[in-house]
């Protein structure tokens, strides 16, 4: 969801993949992250395993019409 769509406008993105243990958790899941169905951790990536590069979305090229800022 995140890796895709405006979320590519620029430089692209990526999906990653790693190992958490449980001591790498700083908060889970917020109620609006529950009610989007994402379920987002925020980690402490110094405790991570390696992290993999699995995905790769290309740029998006959407141009915003700025006119009304």
């Amino acid at each position: 969801m995140f890796a895709s769509g405006l979320n590519t406008v620029g430089n692209g993105g990526a999906v990653l993949q790693t190992l958490a243990p449980t001591s790498s958790i700083i908060a889970g899941p917020s109620k609006h992250s529950i009610y989007l169905g994402t379920y987002e951790f925020t980690l402490y990536t110094h405790k991570l395993g390696d992290i993999v590069r699995i995905r790769d979305f290309a740029p998006c090229n959407l141009l915003f019409d700025q006119s009304h800022e």
